[in-house]
């Protein structure tokens, strides 16, 4: 579980059924009214993996676990759902390289990119400027064993030579 609550994946989804819940629910009531199309084991472990980062809360009542959202995550969560809803980026799906698009670090990276491009495309239309920089020319001056092992000062030396 990510240090960060991510936007995408079945965590999100968990904490978006359990804010519709105060007071908070079983698995069972997070699968049906989620609409989570997960085995009860994996929602389960999904829970566990909120409740060690601090963002969901297990009550014990008999059997059965009551699940409901730490209090900081439902603060942190209330201006989400009052803010209206915005239309998420389409990202276009690559080739098939073998790799499983099962986990979510893989979306997760998608939207990244997506995101970063809408950053850059918002920075060049205000008039913002890229300037892209040369690479320093050290390996035609300086053997590889003295570029990688080398003390700054020899380093500087072998540059003052020309």
């Amino acid at each position: 579980m990510s240090a960060r609550p991510q936007p995408t994946g079945r965590a999100a989804e968990v904490r978006r059924v359990l804010s519709m819940f105060p007071q908070g629910a079983t698995v069972e009531q997070i699968k049906t009214a989620g609409r989570i199309n997960s085995t009860h084991q994996a929602i389960g472990y999904t829970l566990k993996g909120l409740a060690r980062s601090g963002q969901a809360i297990c009550h014990r009542s008999g059997v059965r676990g009551i699940w409901r959202l730490s209090s900081h995550t439902q603060h942190a969560i209330a201006p989400l759902r009052a803010a209206p809803a915005r239309v998420q980026p389409t990202c276009t799906r690559g080739p098939l390289t073998g790799v499983s698009d099962a986990a979510t670090t893989i979306r997760h990276r998608e939207l990244d990119r997506q995101q970063l491009a809408d950053d850059l495309d918002a920075f060049l239309a205000a008039g913002g400027q890229i300037e892209v920089l040369g690479h320093t020319p050290l390996r035609p001056l300086v053997s590889r064993h003295a570029a990688n092992h080398g003390s700054y000062a020899e380093r500087m030396a072998a540059l003052d030579i020309d």
